[in-house]
């Protein structure tokens, strides 16, 4: 802690890196408040789906860039460059984006297939038969319905599962409503479950 404290009382400018799970991290605000209290450019780089728009307050009210903007990104050098008194590096702004695009959507989708396969498992303790080769059909509640279906597009696109509709079912296990779903693995289902790898239940082969 006295590290931290010393670095942020001798930095010439803050940059926080925010992702969405960031955003629940007590240390970030603590961060915050010592540039604000200290005058200097405390500027926020969302990245891994955060969009600046989305940012809480006080976060909201300090400068916000958008990592794989390029105009954001150029605007970004150039305030470290002011900040710590050297020439703006002479770089590919369009490379850069692809890099961190390339970057933070691997994060991105890794964090919500994660949180996806945990949640459905909560729901239907029966999906782990899913990574034992199996067909499995499983329940998602009303309320949760447009975002699985978001979930469901990125999965079917990528090649990792396949989802078919069965229709609706009222008063279920996981709540009044529920919609129906038969689900199958993909051609590149290999991929899936190495990238779900610490959420997939123990009791199964797939980890």
């Amino acid at each position: 802690m006295q590290e931290i404290k010393q670095n942020l009382s001798e930095a010439k400018i803050l940059i926080s890196l925010l992702s969405p799970a960031a955003l629940s991290r007590p240390w970030l605000y603590t961060e915050f408040g010592a540039g604000w209290i200290r005058d200097i450019p405390t500027i926020s780089v969302c990245h891994s789906g955060l969009n600046k728009g989305q940012l809480p307050i006080p976060l909201s009210h300090f400068q916000a860039l958008n990592l794989t903007d390029e105009v954001h990104l150029e605007h970004l050098y150039n305030q470290i460059s002011q900040a710590i008194g050297c020439r703006t590096p002479d770089r590919s702004l369009a490379s850069d984006v692809s890099v961190y695009i390339e970057i933070t959507e691997t994060h991105r989708k890794k964090r919500m297939f994660g949180e996806w396969v945990s949640q459905i498992n909560l729901w239907n303790p029966e999906f782990k038969k899913l990574f034992d080769g199996e067909m499995v059909e499983i329940l998602i509640p009303g309320e949760a319905d447009q975002a699985f279906r978001n979930f469901k597009l990125e999965v079917e696109s990528a090649g990792f599962l396949k989802m078919h509709s069965k229709g609706f079912s009222m008063g279920t296990r996981v709540g009044m409503q529920a919609t129906n779903w038969e689900v199958e693995s993909g051609e590149n289902f290999e991929e899936f479950k190495e990238i779900v790898s610490d959420k997939v239940p123990s009791n199964s082969s797939g980890t």
